[in-house]
Parts: C-alpha cells; sequence; structure tokens
C-alpha cells in the first residue's frame, strides 16, 4: 500500500500502477461486463467486503470491514476492500475525523465544562469513541449521544464501547434527528456534532433540515463536522450497477454552500487524500 504523510497522519494513495489499472478497468466494470458475471464472480470470491456490499449497500458492516482492513483472502477481496478507491477513502476519511473530533474535545475542554458530544446517522460510532481515546483528556468529562434511525449497529456499538472502556460515557438513540432536541436529556447543549456517513444518502433539502436542528441544540460556538462527497475515480456506475449503491454525489462547494445556509460560519476543510470526502468542520 502506498502512503502520504500530512501534518503527521498517513493517508492512503492509489500507487501509479493501481492508478493505470483503474482507468483501464473502469470501462469493462462500469458499462460492457455483464452484471450478472460480476456478482457471480464476487459472491463465489467470498470476500467479506464483496459479499456485505452486495447484501446491504453502504451499510455500517461494510464500513466497519473497510476501516478494519483485515489481510485479503485473495485477489478479488484485495481489490474489493484494499486497494478500492472507496474504502480507501473511508479510511482515509476515518483518520482525519477522530483526530479531529479529539481536537475539538481538547478545545472545548478548556472551559471545563463536561464535553457533549452527538453522532446523527451514528450507526455504532466507531469514529466517535475513537475521537474521544484520542483526545487523551479523562473520559469521565466526556458523554456522546449516538443518534440513528437504525438501531441494527447499536448492539455492536456497545460492544465496541466496552472494550474501550466507554460503556458509560456513549449512549445510542434510536430516532430522527430532525427532532434531535427530543432525543437528548433535558438541558443538554453539545459542543461537537459528528455527521458522517450519513450526508451521501441525504437530498440537498434533507441535509438542510437536519443542519438547521443540529444548529439549535449545540452551544454558541459548537462546532459540527460533516463532509462532501464526489465520484472522482468514477466507481459510481459500478456501485449502482452491481450493488444497487445510490448515493447523493456533492462538491465541497455544494455542502459549504448548505452549512452557511443553515446559519453556520467559520467553516474549515480538509480534502482527504483519495479527493472522494472533503470534511468539513463549521461553528454555530
Amino acid at each position: 500500500m502506498k502512503f502520504v504523510e500530512i501534518d503527521g497522519v498517513k493517508y492512503e494513495v492509489l500507487s501509479p500502477w493501481r492508478n493505470f489499472l483503474k482507468i483501464i478497468t473502469n470501462p469493462w466494470r462500469n458499462r460492457f461486463a455483464h452484471v450478472l458475471v460480476l456478482k457471480s464472480i464476487m459472491r463465489k470470491s467470498g470476500s467479506p467486503m464483496a459479499l456485505e456490499s452486495m447484501q446491504r449497500p453502504g451499510g455500517w458492516r461494510a464500513m466497519e470491514i473497510a476501516y478494519e482492513n483485515a489481510e485479503p483472502l485473495n485477489r478479488i477481496d484485495a481489490l474489493a476492500c484494499r486497494y478500492n478507491p472507496f474504502p480507501m477513502a473511508l479510511r482515509n476519511r476515518k483518520r482525519y475525523v477522530t483526530a479531529k473530533i479529539g481536537a475539538l474535545i481538547n478545545e472545548f475542554s478548556e472551559s471545563n465544562e463536561h464535553i457533549h458530544l452527538v453522532g446523527v446517522g451514528a450507526g455504532p460510532g466507531t469514529n466517535t469513541q475513537e475521537g474521544i481515546l484520542m483526545s487523551g483528556i479523562d473520559k469521565e468529562r466526556v458523554t456522546a449521544y449516538l443518534i440513528d434511525m437504525d438501531s441494527d449497529a447499536f448492539d455492536y456499538g456497545r460492544e465496541a464501547a466496552k472494550k474501550r472502556g466507554l460503556q458509560d460515557r456513549v449512549h445510542y438513540v434510536e430516532g430522527d434527528a430532525r427532532a434531535i432536541r427530543k432525543h437528548l436529556p433535558q438541558g443538554i447543549q453539545p459542543h461537537i456534532c459528528k455527521m458522517i456517513g450519513i450526508v451521501e444518502y441525504l437530498t440537498d433539502e434533507q441535509l438542510l433540515e437536519i443542519l438547521e436542528a443540529i444548529r439549535e441544540v449545540l452551544v454558541p460556538g459548537g462546532a459540527v463536522i460533516t463532509h462532501s462527497l464526489e465520484d472522482y475515480h468514477n466507481s459510481g456506475p459500478f456501485l449502482r450497477r452491481i450493488l444497487n449503491w445510490n448515493i447523493h454525489t456533492r462538491t465541497e462547494q455544494a455542502t459549504i454552500d448548505i452549512l452557511k445556509q443553515a446559519g453556520f460560519d467559520e467553516l474549515e476543510s480538509f480534502t482527504t487524500p483519495m479527493n472522494i470526502y472533503s470534511v468539513i468542520t463549521a461553528r454555530k
């Protein structure tokens, strides 16, 4: 694997050879190969990423498989997870987001207040949990509320939190983030809201509605972390044909415009090296 280092963090990038392979194989995968043939190859490979993605496109389990990046079973598994632009970009996004959460926790800890975090469309809350640990502050000073309309990932998340010693610091809430106020304890105003991995499934109108609800509950100066998504490597046609994975692409500027429309400012953006995700931090 090839890496580049930015601000002390190593991010994955495609080597020149793998970038060349992507260019020459994309037309076959995206347009010419028969759908049933491609699906058969993926099923027979036994690749956890391929099989999970075919069953639940873009689901939290596939994301966790991408994060884990286990030793590939075979060539197809390597292409599905280790050297696929989207899983590579997911891992890069996670590296930046966890570090950013840790930095924001440290920033808000200077006030000596108890720090509250919210995850929207949070799944198991992997980024939030690791960000809390990365902050290095006393974990008793931090509480996270992880909200998702689907509770399927909660047991996995609770088990992961227990292993990290965060079982009392992370709370899972099944509900709609547009009604975020009613899902938080009375009087709680979060300092940080993480909205990662959900925005690609939202229209502009839905994203704006949730961002407005988030801004309403944040403390003054509170931060929201979200992202844009661009199909820089032209993987979208393959994802739609084989996985039925339909995502809303959105440029960095388009995402910034929606954040501004929701009332956020002081925007800071970082484009991760695979050029798929730009992670944007904005303030109330």
